[in-house]
C-alpha cells in the first residue's frame, strides 16, 4: 500500500528540519553565534565526559585558614583589653593559643563574643580557659570546620563570577564535601588556563587536590 504524498512530504520536511537543527553542533562557537537565533540556540550542551575539557578539585588551605583565624582572635582579644583600659601588648600569641591577663570584665566581654550569632548547641567561635591570672584562648576544630565550610561557599560565588567575566560557556562549579570545590569547564583543554583564571581571584587560598591520593598538594593559588 502506497503512502499518501502528504505523508512523504511531511517525513521529508521533518528530516530536513532535524538535519538543519543538528548542523550547529558541528560548527565552531564563533561561526555558530552568527546563525539566526533558532539555529544558534539549538546546539546540544555536551558535558565534560562527552566533549572533554579541564577540571580542578580545590580544597580550602586549612593551615592558612587556622593562621588567619588565630590572628583575628588575637586582634579581638587586644580590642577587648583596650576597651577595658588594659594594655593590648599584654595579649600574646604562641602558635594557635592566645594568652592575656584575666579580669572579670575582659572575661565577660570575650564570652559574649565567643557565642555571638550562634545557637545554644553550637560550638563557640573560640574557647576560654583560665589558669590563675591568665586567660587562654583557642579555636576548636569544629569552629575551624565551620569557617572552612563558609569560606568554600563564598568562594564558589567568587569563582563563578570570575569565570563568567571571561565568557566561558557551560561552567560547572560545585561543592564536594564541606571544604572542597570542583570546577569543570567543558571544551577547555588546557588545565593551566583554568588555574590561571581561578588564580586571579582575590582572597582565596586553595590547594590542588591530587586525584590519586585525595590529599592537598603545594602550588595552589594564594592571594
Amino acid at each position: 500500500m502506497r503512502r499518501p504524498l502528504w505523508v512523504l512530504v511531511t517525513y521529508a520536511i521533518l528530516l530536513l528540519a532535524g538535519i538543519a537543527l543538528s548542523v550547529p553542533n558541528f560548527l565552531p562557537a564563533p561561526m555558530r553565534s552568527q546563525l539566526p537565533a533558532p539555529f544558534s540556540n539549538s546546539a546540544v550542551s555536551l558535558g565534560l565526559d562527552l566533549q572533554g575539557g579541564a577540571h580542578l578539585l580545590l580544597a580550602v588551605d586549612r593551615l592558612i585558614l587556622a593562621d588567619h583565624a588565630a590572628r583575628n582572635l588575637t586582634e579581638t582579644a587586644r580590642t577587648v583589653v583596650t576597651d577595658q583600659g588594659g594594655d593590648p601588648r599584654s595579649v600574646r600569641r604562641t602558635g594557635d593559643v592566645i594568652t592575656l591577663p584575666a579580669t572579670d570584665q575582659v572575661s565577660t566581654s570575650l564570652q559574649a563574643r565567643a557565642t555571638n550569632g550562634l545557637g545554644a548547641t553550637d560550638t563557640p567561635h573560640f574557647t576560654i580557659d583560665q589558669d590563675g591570672d591568665t586567660l587562654r584562648l583557642s579555636i576548636p576544630e569544629a569552629a575551624l570546620e565551620r569557617i572552612a565550610a563558609d569560606a568554600a561557599g563564598r568562594s564558589i560565588e567568587v569563582i563563578r563570577h570570575r569565570i563568567d567575566q571571561v565568557s566561558v560557556s557551560e561552567p560547572q562549579i560545585s561543592r564536594v564535601g564541606r571544604d572542597r570545590i570542583l570546577v569543570q569547564l567543558p571544551g577547555l583543554e588546557n588545565p593551566a588556563q583554568l588555574r590561571a583564571l581561578i588564580g586571579t581571584t582575590a582572597q582565596i587560598s586553595f590547594h590542588l587536590v591530587a586525584p590519586d591520593t585525595g590529599t592537598a598538594q603545594p602550588g595552589a593559588s594564594r592571594h
